[in-house]
């Protein structure tokens, strides 16, 4: 298998253990061909935890993700955590898998592993595959509350992940070069989560529509971002708005977005309703 050109990111899905060695060589491949990762796995995965740590070491390029489903399901103890320092802990988001005080336990143990972010992921189970998933729960509760149980309030556990340290944010995978695409992959990141954090505070999408506009068209743009911001050339832009245009010049002066975390705090703190 080889790679060449450049494209936004490599995703490597979980696979079966005959063709872990096929999973290294791409990722090796993507990464020299400098292109970014998204590399999927399990913690009942372990053969491949020594080379996707060695990867996670080469910076914003490589993101492990662990879904933790088959954690919660057959509750392994939290020694299968071991092997999560800076990656990224997917979370499915299923009463009878999961509840607050299972949470609070799971990210504290999470958060002393040097976990990089947790993902809070809605999950839409058919009834077959929730009967599937309840084969394995020894519970009557958890079982009912599988079919049964309100939807979790995502927010109460982003506040728990939040107080211990985590990130509630998954950050995107940058490639290697050339610089001008770096820089608009991460802006292009930036404004899409501010969007997203908006159509939470507003779910009528008035205030996200913009954010997400700006984030489409800088990652298809071919523009100089950082040259037409130094020289004050950002409004030539036509479809960067004003708030977009202000997150794009702080992100470009002080490689960050105020905005994101004003967003993230004021939605966390209950202003502004759930998005669905």
């Amino acid at each position: 298998m080889h790679v060449t050109g450049l494209d936004d990111v490599v995703y490597l899905p979980v696979t079966g253990a005959e063709l872990e060695e096929v999973r290294h060589r791409l990722a090796r491949e993507s990464l020299s061909a400098g292109l970014p990762l998204v590399i999927q796995r399990t913690t009942s995965v372990v053969e491949a935890a020594g080379w996707e740590r060695d990867l996670a070491e080469r910076g914003d390029a490589v993101l492990v993700a662990v879904d933790l489903t088959h954690h919660l399901l057959f509750q392994e103890p939290d020694d299968a955590l071991d092997s999560l320092e800076g990656c990224v802990a997917a979370v499915p988001l299923l009463p009878g898998l999961l509840d607050v005080p299972r949470f609070a336990a799971l990210a504290e143990a999470l958060a002393a592993r040097g976990v990089r972010a947790v993902h809070l992921a809605a999950a839409s189970a058919s009834p077959a595959t929730r009967r599937a998933l309840g084969a394995h729960l020894s519970s009557e509760r958890d079982y009912a509350a599988l079919f049964h149980a309100p939807p979790l309030d995502e927010r109460a556990l982003c506040r728990i992940a939040v107080e211990l340290g985590l990130r509630v944010s998954v950050p995107r995978p940058l490639p290697g070069a050339p610089p001008r695409l770096r820089t608009r992959r991460f802006l292009a990141g930036l404004l899409a989560e501010a969007g997203d954090l908006w159509a939470r505070v507003d779910p009528s999408g008035r205030e996200a529509a913009p954010f997400f506009r700006a984030a489409r068209f800088i990652d298809e743009s071919p523009h100089d971002l950082e040259g037409l911001a130094r020289d004050g050339n950002l409004r030539v832009l036509e479809w960067l708005e004003p708030g977009p245009r202000e997150v794009v010049e702080e992100a470009l002066r002080a490689g960050r977005g105020s905005l994101v975390t004003e967003l993230r705090e004021r939605w966390l703190e209950g202003g502004g309703a759930v998005a669905p």
